[in-house]
């Protein structure tokens, strides 16, 4: 039959890449489908002075082998590096966090309280069992074991600047999951990888060995719908009417969008629109110098435009890239008014906030500006939200799904790479 694969892959973000690529080293026969003219997904990479950066920054954590393995295949060379955190509370009160020494010269708690959050943090990070705190709100859980002061000054700032309006009903597993993941600690800071040149080049190597198996990739080819018989995938079709025939379809594009493309169950569809999503906006500054000496920085001031400073050519050497870059990075909800505002009012609001941070800024040191947005960046993790993530199989045959929506409560890229080798054993089982 014409138009016929073995499998077909809707979205050409990093879980459907690697799926696709793990899938053709199987001997599979794979199309993906990409909406945009893009690949990449939520990493949004593009090239610019010669160099790929990320639209959202991204970076490897000490225990992600998939992606390790991976990129040894591909070719490709990961750097680390160990990186210094800091807390900005003003202009005043700025704290560097990259390691426990620096925890005892946080002046803002007292020394009692340093002990007891530093002990704390220990017992997070060794802890082994995290469906425990399903059932827990974090708020309640953080306040119990170190006290309102503590959470008041330390963790509920973070919480609102990720998920704001939803801060006090984030799920304590949630958050102790992604203390977790951030294990890769020094004497000196954290230590954190990046692939040389940027992930760019990992999208770049995994399409091209997708294409070196006979693999196809529709770029700007949104499909309009998915053809089933009774209660079985067999194809999409798209916009201009051609039609693609298999008896494998995994779609890692939001559920929600799913919804748009095939019929579910009623009691599966609802489960669907139950998840709700956290927008994300960055201003990506190129500059000729240095602005601060921390690779990352929490912004706990309310009043800023932007929730975390992103000093990236602090992560990586600014040799790779000319110049160094910096991202203003916010977490706004789905009703901000944000959403309707043109790249040059964001730019203009951030740099405000940006001036007052860090009043040595000087715009005329600025090279290039842009402003990347997502409205699904992420899902809001409300506590027990675990059981009500959809599992890779859908009620449909030969329909599966996989992606940072299945992904709790480790969002990374290697959890997403986990994903897509789970939907692949499950194909290539089948």
């Amino acid at each position: 039959m014409k138009n016929q694969y073995d499998v077909i892959v809707i979205g050409g973000g990093i879980t459907g890449l690697i799926a696709a690529y793990e899938l053709a080293k199987r001997g599979r026969f794979v199309a993906i489908f990409e909406e945009t003219g893009q690949l990449g997904g939520v990493i949004r990479p593009f090239k610019t002075s010669g160099y790929w950066i990320e639209g959202f920054y991204h970076h490897l954590f000490n225990q992600d082998n998939i992606i390790f393995n991976l990129a040894k295949e591909l070719g490709l060379e990961i750097t680390w590096h160990i990186t210094k955190i800091a807390f900005y509370y003003s202009q005043k009160e700025i704290y560097s966090f990259s390691s426990f020494l620096d925890l005892l010269r946080f002046r803002k708690l007292s020394l009692r309280e340093r002990i007891k959050l530093g002990k704390f943090l220990i017992k997070v990070i060794i802890a082994r069992n995290i469906d425990c705190l399903a059932d827990c709100l974090a708020k309640d859980w953080l306040i119990s074991c170190v006290g309102e002061h503590i959470y008041t000054t330390f963790f509920e700032p973070m919480l609102r600047a990720k998920f704001g309006m939803y801060a006090d009903e984030i799920g304590a597993d949630w958050i102790l999951g992604r203390f977790k993941i951030r294990s890769g600690h020094t004497c000196s800071g954290e230590k954190l990888g990046y692939i040389r040149r940027g992930f760019g080049r990992l999208i770049e190597r995994l399409a091209e060995e997708i294409e070196a198996t006979g693999g196809k990739i529709y770029l700007n080819s949104k499909p309009c719908g998915i053809m089933t018989e009774p209660n079985r995938a067999i194809g999409v079709y798209i916009k201009d009417g051609r039609r693609f025939y298999s008896n494998h379809i995994l779609s890692t594009i939001s559920p929600e969008s799913l919804l748009e493309l095939v019929d579910f169950p009623e009691n599966y569809s609802k489960k669907i629109k139950q998840l709700e999503y956290q927008g994300s906006i960055c201003v990506i500054i190129a500059m000729e110098e240095k602005l601060t000496e921390y690779y990352w920085t929490n912004m706990m001031d309310r009043e800023l435009k932007f929730n975390v400073l992103i000093e990236h050519t602090n992560f990586q050497a600014p040799a790779d890239y000319g110049e160094h870059i910096i991202y203003l990075a916010s977490y706004p909800d789905k009703n901000s008014l944000i959403w309707n505002q043109s790249e040059e009012e964001i730019i203009k609001e951030y740099l405000r906030s940006l001036k007052v941070a860090i009043p040595s800024f000087r715009e005329e040191k600025v090279r290039w500006m842009k402003v990347i947005r997502s409205r699904n960046a992420g899902l809001i993790y409300r506590v027990g939200i675990k059981r009500k993530l959809p599992d890779i199989q859908t009620p449909i045959s030969g329909l599966l799904i996989g992606g940072m929506f299945n992904a709790y409560p480790r969002r990374s890229i290697n959890t997403c790479a986990q994903i897509a080798l789970r939907c692949v054993d499950r194909i290539t089982c089948l």
